[in-house]
């Protein structure tokens, strides 16, 4: 994209793959410190990894099994998550707690708040708590859709595809424009 003075303005595809980067480097920093500060947590992960991998090199099947490590993720994003605010439009006109909204209507979604909201979560909301996850994210509150997954919503993704969303085929999990 360009303006009439030839300056570049915009973001190219390498500029969103580095975001999409940072976001993953935040969610491993963030596991490393949880994991520090629960150190049983660190132990039962590195059991599970051996128990599937031993010495060998994992692959993506193997990976997706690791049902630890995928709680471990999820909680992590959950307390940490990537976005403040996520921006949802209404594709038809819909009634939410009785107020009806016209197609088009924008909302704001403060994750942090929804993340730790103890009316969602329960009343450790706020606590390192990886049973939440143990039987996978539709199943860890009272409402599907109120785990934002790197700011798009509910998903049951294996958590290695959640360190690849930045590659080239991770578009596919983040659509430009998120409807309700």
């Amino acid at each position: 994209m360009r303006q009439s003075n030839e300056r570049e303005v915009g973001m190219s595809i390498e500029d969103t793959r580095s975001i999409r980067f940072g976001d993953n480097i935040m969610l491993l920093t963030w596991t490393l410190i949880m994991l520090s500060m629960h150190p049983e947590w660190q132990e039962r992960a590195r059991e599970e990894v051996m128990h599937h991998f031993g010495r060998t090199t994992p692959d993506h099947d193997g990976l997706s099994r690791l049902k630890i490590v995928t709680m471990i993720l999820h909680e992590v994003i959950r307390l940490y998550p990537s976005g403040i605010f996520l921006q949802r439009t209404t594709r038809k006109e819909i009634e939410l707690g009785g107020i009806k909204y016209p197609e088009g209507a924008n909302f704001t979604l403060p994750v942090p708040s929804i993340h730790h909201d103890p009316s969602i979560w329960g009343g450790d909301a706020s606590e390192f708590n990886l049973e939440r996850f143990a039987n996978g994210v539709s199943k860890a509150t009272k409402f599907k859709t109120a785990f934002f997954m790197f700011g798009w919503g509910f998903s049951d993704l294996p958590w290695t595809e959640l360190c690849n969303a930045g590659s080239q085929d991770g578009a596919r999990h983040h659509p430009p424009e998120l409807l309700l």
